[in-house]
């Protein structure tokens, strides 16, 4: 069950979404400007491919402050306040700071990725359902936490959802 759970975070994270995922891309979202097209994201993969080349590094031992620096630079430019679709394990839904759904992986390249997906108070009794090790997909829209950033004593990705929705 964990190699099952591992290669589905990893197959969601580099990109490979699921077959019956019709939505596109492109679908205009309302809250956007007319300078930002409006994008929805649907992998870790593709939301690191907004650093410019060379930033993202192979080896997570190899971070440095200025490459995160650069890297959260292009993702406030282009990735703050757009959508997010994503399948995850639920791994815990905590009371942090309001509801959430709480998801960790890590990517081949040594470093984590966190998602904090959060919830308003009157989805507690649907996130009530939720077991650990569920697989949902969470839909939401990105805000200004989303970065790389040392937390833990660990250089990682911190994806930050805000108003999601989710399905198993």
């Amino acid at each position: 069950m964990k190699r099952l759970a591992i290669g589905l975070i990893l197959a969601v994270l580099t990109g490979q979404v699921w077959a019956n995922d019709q939505t596109s891309s492109t679908t205009p979202a309302t809250s956007q400007s007319a300078t930002k097209p409006a994008v929805i994201y649907t992998s870790i993969d593709q939301i690191l491919k907004v650093a410019p080349a060379g930033v993202v590094p192979v080896k997570a031992a190899t971070w440095t402050e200025i490459k995160a620096d650069v890297a959260n630079a292009a993702m406030a430019e282009k990735v703050h306040g757009q959508r997010a679709k994503l399948k995850l394990i639920v791994q815990e839904v905590p009371h942090w700071d309001g509801w959430l759904i709480y998801s960790c992986a890590d990517l081949p390249q040594g470093f984590p990725v966190r998602v904090f997906a959060h919830f308003r108070d009157e989805d507690k009794a649907k996130l009530g359902v939720l077991n650990k090790g569920d697989v949902v997909v969470v839909s939401g829209t990105f805000n200004a936490k989303t970065k790389i950033e040392m937390l833990w004593h660990v250089w990682g990705v911190s994806i930050n959802l805000d108003n999601c929705d989710f399905s198993k």
